[in-house]
């Protein structure tokens, strides 16, 4: 029951909307989350303070947990994908560029044992964990099929549902 006093434990203003945010399973002291500005950044909790992990040009429009608990995703209204893997004891923190989309932002967009992205222009895409382009499923011609807006994969990571 949630009868007992509830209260607000930790704020992060900015000066940009947040648009999405994931909560990395490895980090369970830090939420992730995505500005309209194009930055991504991550909400210390013990600390109450938010810190840059990377910048780009685009709306962040999507944001995926890795499935290793320690690397996130990010999809941007410019159609690109970037990966980000957090400092570990034997390297430091990486982030590099996965794909573009072309007319599409990856809006629905997910981590298991693949990479998901989708969009408005109904073709589902997956990559491998290390961004290898594997395979795409065009629904441009089925009228039933809208854009796709959301992604989610079972926690074996093994299935994919989008919507």
């Amino acid at each position: 029951e949630w009868k007992d006093k509830k209260s607000i434990c930790n704020k992060f203003a900015q000066n940009s909307s947040v648009t999405t945010l994931v909560w990395p399973k490895k980090h369970p002291n830090e939420i992730v989350f995505g500005l309209a500005e194009g930055k991504v950044k991550v909400g210390q909790l013990k600390s109450n303070k938010a810190a840059t992990l990377y910048s780009t040009e685009s709306l962040v429009v999507a944001l995926a947990p890795g499935p290793d608990g320690n690397s996130i995703l990010s999809g941007h209204l410019d159609g690109s994908i970037h990966k980000f893997t957090f400092e570990t004891e034997t390297s430091g923190p990486v982030k590099t560029a996965i794909t573009t989309l072309d007319g599409c932002s990856p809006q629905a967009l997910g981590w298991g044992a693949g990479i998901v992205a989708a969009g408005n222009d109904r073709i589902v895409r997956f990559w491998d964990g290390e961004g290898h382009f594997l395979n795409e499923y065009d629904y441009t011609s089925d009228a039933s099929v809208r854009e796709f807006t959301c992604a989610s994969f079972n926690p074996s990571g093994e299935s994919v549902v989008l919507g």
